[in-house]
């Protein structure tokens, strides 16, 4: 059985920091692994998964996944991120690949997202693949496509409300993308601006007020 708890404790906040270093190849500063809610998965007393809720501006999606000069731009249409929150340094052993823990992993991304009771969570991702993925839920829609240090980034923001009806499409996608390479079929684009939706998400973003 796996089981998900909330990670207070001082070592295995250092272990989930390692571990993300080992496979996102990012360190978390001490600021944003302290003042945020961490979540891992164990099984029996390992951990083998994991990500953070952060709930309040500077995001680290946005300091890793857009060059400095796009963070004016992206704070303006996040109106400086009162109502948003991130699933940020999301992380998974090799070995996790099981349907169940799949599912058990993003429902309970989505069951913390709905906990922090922002209207948006973002996310982002240096691998096209996982772009694709992230992108494939219909009511997640990408705010930013650059290149960072080199490398392409991908930055999306989705509606909290639909938070389980994302993990849903996720999941879908995965066993929907498994099945297609078994068969040698490309993958659809997922990877998209969608200006009507990006203006309706400004709109409600832009509602939102300090207090």
């Amino acid at each position: 059985m796996v089981r998900v708890e909330r990670i207070i404790d001082r070592t295995q906040l250092e272990y989930y920091r390692k571990a993300y270093l080992r496979i996102g190849n990012s360190f978390i500063p001490d600021a944003y692994l302290f003042n945020n809610s961490v979540y891992g998965f164990y099984r029996k007393d390992q951990m083998i998964a994991g990500f953070i809720i952060g709930t309040s501006a500077p995001f680290r999606t946005i300091q890793l996944f857009a060059p400095v000069e796009s963070h004016e731009r992206l704070y303006s249409f996040l109106n400086n991120g009162i109502d948003v929150c991130e699933v940020c340094c999301f992380w998974h052993e090799k070995e996790v690949n099981s349907p169940y823990v799949n599912a058990y992993i993003w429902f309970n991304m989505a069951h913390k997202v709905n906990i922090a009771k922002r209207k948006f969570f973002l996310g982002g991702t240096y691998v096209k693949g996982l772009a694709n993925l992230y992108g494939a839920p219909s009511k997640a829609h990408l705010i930013s496509e650059e290149v960072v240090e080199g490398r392409p980034a991908w930055i999306f923001i989705a509606w909290r409300k639909y938070a389980l009806l994302s993990a849903i499409q996720v999941l879908t996608y995965k066993l929907r993308r498994s099945a297609e390479k078994k068969f040698g079929k490309g993958c659809k684009n997922y990877i998209r601006f969608d200006e009507q939706a990006l203006n309706k998400v400004n709109g409600e973003i832009k509602l939102s007020k300090i207090g």
